[in-house]
C-alpha cells in the first residue's frame, strides 16, 4: 500500500508547481515536450536534464545556458517582428523580486505585453505581489517555519482576500471558518490541506486580472465581459449536468466537451466576422466552413477541435492572419488586426490544465471553472481598476453568452 503523502510534501509540491507554471504554459505554446523544449532554450542533451538537479551545475556551465536561454529568445522575438533594441529594452525591463531575483508569475504576464500596443502594467503589478508572497512562502517553508508561513497568509487575508469581493451571509461564514483553521493550523499536515485553495485563488485571481485590462482593452466597444470565460470548457448543451444524463439517451462520440482551444477558434471568426462585416455570425463557425476560410481540411479542424492535435501559438498566429486575408477579400475595411495572442496563451494553457485525456485520446476528465466565483473575482479587478479601464456597449452575440453549465 502507498503512503499518503505528508502536508509538507504537499505544500513543496505546490511551491514547486506554482513557480514552475509558466515554464509549462510556455511549453505548450510550442507544442513541445518539457525535455526537448528544455534542450533547444539550454543547450543542454535531454539525458543531462533528465537528471534533475540542475541547481547544481558548474558556474561555467551556467553561463552557458543564460547565453543559450537568451540567444533563444532573441530569436524567438525576432520571428515575432521585434528589433534588436526592442529586445533588450524588454529584457532590461523584466519584472524582480524585491531581492532582485525573477518574478516568475509576473515574467510570464510581461511576456504577453506589446510596448507598442498595450503594456499590461496593472496585471503585472498584481501578479508581482504573488511572486513575493510565494518567495516569502518558500523561505518559511525551507526554514521548516509553520508559524511564518500561516503568518503570511494571514497577513495576505487581511490585506487583499477578505476584501476582495462582496460575499453573501454563508460565504462570509465559510471563509470565517477557513480563517481560523490558518490560524489553527500548527504543523505541515493542517497547512498542506488548506494551501491547495488558496493557491488556486492566487493563480485565478492572475487569470482574471489578465481578463480585466487585456479583455478590457482588447474589447473596448463592447460590453464588458469577462473574456476568458467564453474559452472555458463547455459541456455539451444535451446534457442534464445534476444528472450526468444526455436527453438522447445516448452519449454522443463527437462533442461531449467543448474544449479551450475549439472556443477560441469559434470565438476569433466571430470577432473577425464582426470587424469586417459589422454584425456577428448567427452561430460557432463550423469545422467545414472555418477550414474552407483558412484553406485547411475539416478533418485537421476537427483535431483542433477534439483536443488530438495541439494548437501552438506559432500555428494560432498563422490562423489568425490566414482569417484576416479571408475576411479582407470582400471588405473595404484593411487587411490585418491585431492579433488577440493572450487568449490564445490562456486557451492553450487552460486546454492542458482542465482536460485530461485517456492514452488513446479519449476524454478521461474535463475541469470548468465557477462562473459565477471567476466573474466576481473579474469584477473586482474591473472595479479597482476603473478610471483606467475602458467601457463599451457593443452588444455580444446570444449564442457566445447561452451557457449549458
Amino acid at each position: 500500500m502507498i503512503p499518503p503523502s505528508s502536508g509538507r510534501a504537499t505544500v513543496k509540491r505546490i511551491l514547486h508547481g506554482i513557480s514552475l507554471l509558466p515554464l509549462a504554459h510556455i511549453v505548450h505554446l510550442h507544442g513541445k515536450g518539457v525535455r526537448p523544449f528544455l534542450a533547444d532554450i539550454t543547450g543542454l542533451s535531454p539525458a543531462r536534464i533528465a537528471q534533475g538537479n540542475l541547481d547544481k551545475i558548474r558556474p561555467s556551465t551556467a553561463i552557458k545556458i543564460a547565453s543559450s536561454s537568451n540567444a533563444w529568445a532573441h530569436n524567438w522575438t525576432k520571428k515575432q517582428g521585434w528589433s534588436d533594441q526592442d529586445f533588450d529594452t524588454h529584457i532590461a525591463a523584466m519584472p524582480l523580486l524585491s531581492n532582485g531575483n525573477p518574478a516568475s508569475l509576473a515574467s510570464w504576464i510581461y511576456g504577453m505585453r506589446r510596448p507598442d500596443i498595450h503594456s499590461l502594467p496593472l496585471t503585472i503589478t498584481h501578479t508581482l505581489k504573488t511572486d513575493e508572497l510565494i518567495h516569502s512562502l518558500s523561505i518559511a517553508f525551507d526554514a521548516n517555519d509553520c508559524a511564518a508561513f500561516t503568518q503570511e497568509i494571514l497577513t495576505m487575508a487581511a490585506s487583499e482576500y477578505e476584501r476582495s469581493f462582496v460575499r453573501t451571509p454563508a460565504e462570509q461564514i465559510e471563509m470565517k471558518s477557513e480563517l481560523d483553521a490558518w490560524r489553527a493550523a500548527r504543523d505541515w499536515d493542517a497547512i498542506g490541506a488548506l494551501f491547495t485553495k488558496v493557491a488556486d485563488n492566487l493563480l485565478l485571481d492572475i487569470y482574471a486580472a489578465l481578463d480585466a485590462e487585456w479583455g478590457g482593452w482588447y474589447f473596448q466597444a463592447a460590453t464588458p465581459k469577462p473574456v476568458f470565460l467564453f474559452i472555458n470548457p463547455q459541456m455539451n448543451k444535451d446534457i442534464d449536468m445534476s444528472l450526468g444524463t444526455f436527453s438522447s439517451g445516448t452519449i454522443p462520440s463527437r462533442n461531449l466537451v467543448y474544449r479551450p482551444v475549439r472556443r477560441l477558434l469559434e470565438l476569433s471568426y466571430a470577432v473577425l466576422h464582426c470587424n469586417y462585416k459589422g454584425h456577428w455570425p448567427d452561430e460557432p463557425v463550423g469545422r467545414k466552413e472555418l477550414g474552407q476560410a483558412i484553406d485547411l481540411a475539416d478533418s485537421h479542424i476537427g483535431n483542433y477541435f477534439d483536443g488530438t492535435r495541439n494548437l501552438t501559438l506559432t500555428a494560432f498566429q498563422n490562423i489568425w492572419q490566414s482569417l484576416c486575408r479571408n475576411f479582407a477579400k470582400n471588405s473595404k475595411e484593411p487587411e490585418g488586426v491585431i492579433c488577440p495572442a493572450p487568449l490564445a496563451v490562456v486557451a492553450i494553457a487552460w486546454q492542458h490544465m482542465f482536460i485530461q485525456n485517456t492514452n488513446e485520446h479519449k476524454l478521461k476528465s474535463v475541469f470548468m471553472l465557477d462562473e459565477t466565483d471567476y466573474t466576481r473575482r473579474w469584477q473586482h479587478h474591473r472595479n479597482c481598476w476603473a478610471d483606467q479601464l475602458t467601457s463599451g456597449d457593443f452588444d455580444w452575440p446570444v449564442w457566445l453568452l447561452n451557457k449549458s453549465l
